[in-house]
């Protein structure tokens, strides 16, 4: 779960949705980068849902996501 391969099939249902509703006029990325969180029942450790890293290296959704935005413009 969360997988790389995940993210982007995550996104890509995004791009699905946006393209059949035209009156959707915007894109948000929730999370930035991943992120350090406690350890815990709802929790594993880290939350690796971002477009970068926790040290800001590049995740394969973030090269899609620049290219659909080039494109888009």
């Amino acid at each position: 779960m969360w997988s790389q391969e995940y993210q982007n099939e995550y996104y890509q249902m995004y791009f699905d949705i946006f393209k059949k509703y035209p009156f959707i006029c915007g894109e948000l990325v929730w999370n930035f980068a991943d992120f350090k969180t406690s350890e815990g029942i709802m929790r594993v450790g880290g939350n690796d849902k971002g477009i970068f890293t926790r040290d800001r290296e590049f995740k394969d959704i973030a090269f899609t996501l620049k290219k659909r935005w080039q494109q888009l413009n």
